[in-house]
């Protein structure tokens, strides 16, 4: 493949950045082939009625997060608290906080109503905790004078000590392991799975946070380089990156120190993996991130020092518009380098801040799409060209939903090899029965995340949303209201037969046709950004005179000039 084709691919990647969703939909629905929804389905169904059956040895979180749904109260009560408790420095403010959520939900409509003991001891707890934290119910329902105070007292830091270990329960259901020698420790003894281990870091604030996130990058490859047994790099353990952790500037008005710093980074850690005989895939993040990520990649996954090594590998988020064209560079890329890419597909799990981005910013489009089956039709068109291309890619599917598992599983029959995914914590049920029960013989991994418990805040949260979404399959199995029929439907077929494909108005018209939204510029666009460039050149030598005009006549006057103070100092 030519130079010209790959720079063709890749600036059809931005041009599909904004693009009208009804037009990406209508292609994504034309270039699906070897889709066959009657197969599908039938598979899909046996999965969840296996799953289904066994509801009784779903894990305990599963139980209280099913119980706890984000569109219940409650639900949205519980997040609120799992997402600022640990933020708040202080116990005076903590207790002040507690109080005021604790008691503005409805914990008495969740006794015995789960059937599970624990979640049901858990809701009988806060009942009795808004009792304890409310003066009024405390006097209404006519408690002692003389243990009035007491309780006051002894309350509040009982409650926050007893929510602290929640929160910390809740975090060891979705962390694998505080270090990563536990973490693979602990997964020597679980070898149904193969593990990509994941260091928990959020964006770099400071170069020094940059620093130490980096340092846990090399000492994970190095424990990971005595557990790397075989010669196919696929079957070993793996290490996903995340480049916002390596550099405090990871922003789009920063592009040519941040691109420069990650990729001199990325190339080591690289480096080391390829001698330790482990994969490394660069994890995605938001989408105003895609562009520079792809840049890093490309440089490193070029570089000679990698050459021949297929185990550089990155994640593409199907929820985002510009999904297939990426996965299009990419395969030209590859075919350009002659090796393989390990590709992770998932579907994206920064989608509310993604749609808050382009209101505030005053987007032309969204970047992802607004409508789920929208995303889920994406992911399928994704994998298809992930598995009709073996020589470029090793594909990695990442999905907890049984309709996409058995969508990819209809379309690789005849594949060489590929392997699917999930999150630690997430669709252990189902994949229990792909492994043990239906015996598909597919390679599973999981993405387990290793770290200490101040760190995985804005993880757990970004799993409890998942866990929790309305529309998410995980929330959604084991519910008896949902018919297994509605809980498989084919996406093709909800999107076709959906008379409003776009399910939110777009960012101009966020406060309806009487008051449009400003217009703001996406500084994300590097088209965008080289035109502002070139307009900003054109003025720079133009000198503008100005009189002042009073009553509508202009005045002259002794002329001084006017200078940038940022620009001249």
């Amino acid at each position: 493949m030519t130079h010209e084709t790959i720079a063709a691919l890749r600036a059809a990647i931005n041009q599909a950045y904004l693009a009208d969703e009804n037009e990406i939909v209508d292609e994504l629905l034309t270039g699906l082939g070897t889709y066959d929804p009657v197969i599908v389905s039938g598979c899909a169904k046996t999965l969840v009625n296996a799953v289904r059956a066994k509801k009784n040895q779903q894990s305990p979180i599963e139980a209280f997060l099913r119980e706890y749904q984000l569109n219940s109260q409650e639900g949205i009560v519980l997040m609120g608290i799992a997402e600022a408790l640990l933020r708040i420095p202080d116990s005076q403010t903590q207790d002040l906080f507690l109080q005021e959520k604790l008691t503005h939900a409805d914990w008495q409509n969740h006794l015995q109503h789960s059937d599970s003991f624990l979640v049901n001891l858990s809701s009988q707890a806060l009942l009795l905790t808004s009792q304890f934290e409310d003066h009024v119910l405390l006097s209404n329902r006519h408690w002692f004078p003389v243990f009035e105070k007491l309780l006051s007292r002894i309350g509040a830091p009982l409650i926050r000590n007893v929510l602290k270990q929640v929160l910390q329960y809740l975090a060891e259901q979705f962390v694998f392991a505080n270090s990563i020698q536990q973490a693979v420790q602990r997964s020597e003894h679980e070898t149904a799975y193969r593990y990509s281990f994941d260091m928990l870091g959020e964006a770099a604030l400071t170069a020094n946070d940059a620093a130490r996130y980096y340092q846990s990058y090399l000492s994970a490859i190095l424990s990971l380089s005595e557990y790397a047994r075989s010669p196919n790099i696929y079957a070993n353990p793996g290490i996903s990156i995340k480049l916002s952790a390596l550099c405090p500037r990871y922003e789009p008005l920063q592009h040519a120190r941040a691109v420069k710093e990650l990729s001199d980074k990325l190339l080591i850690l690289a480096r080391k993996a390829r001698t330790a005989n482990i994969s490394i895939t660069v994890d995605a993040e938001e989408s105003e991130r895609l562009e520079m990520s792809l840049d890093i990649f490309a440089a490193v996954f070029m570089h000679p020092d990698l050459s021949g090594w297929p185990g550089l590998g990155l994640a593409v988020q199907a929820y985002q518009r510009r999904a297939l064209p990426v996965i299009r560079w990419l395969a030209g890329l590859a075919e350009n380098q002659n090796k393989k890419i390990p590709l992770r597909l998932v579907k994206g799990a920064y989608w509310d801040s993604e749609i808050k981005r382009a209101q505030e910013n005053g987007l032309s489009h969204y970047p992802v799409f607004t409508h789920k089956s929208a995303t889920d039709v994406s992911y399928l068109a994704c994998s298809q060209l992930i598995l009709s291309r073996p020589d470029v890619f090793y594909p990695q599917f990442a999905t907890h939903n049984a309709q996409t598992l058995a969508a990819v599983y209809q379309g690789g029959q005849q594949h060489p090899g590929y392997e699917f995914q999930r999150l630690h914590g997430m669709g252990e049920p189902l994949y229990h029965e792909i492994i043990e029960s239906q015996n598909w013989q597919i390679p599973c991994r999981i993405y387990a995340p290793v770290g200490r418990y101040h760190e995985l805040l804005p993880y757990l949260v970004r799993r409890l949303l998942e866990n929790g979404a309305n529309t998410s399959f995980i929330n959604q199995i084991d519910r008896s209201d949902i018919s297994v029929e509605d809980l498989i439907r084919d996406p093709v077929e909800l999107i076709k037969s959906s008379t409003k494909k776009v399910q939110i108005v777009l960012p101009g018209s966020l406060y309806g046709e009487q008051r449009l939204n400003s217009r703001g510029l996406n500084l994300a666009d590097p088209e965008l950004l080289q035109q502002l460039q070139q307009n900003l050149d054109n003025l720079a030598d133009n000198f503008w005179q100005a009189s002042p005009i009073i009553n509508g006549r202009p005045y002259s006057g002794e002329q001084h000039p006017v200078l940038d103070q940022a620009i001249t100092g």
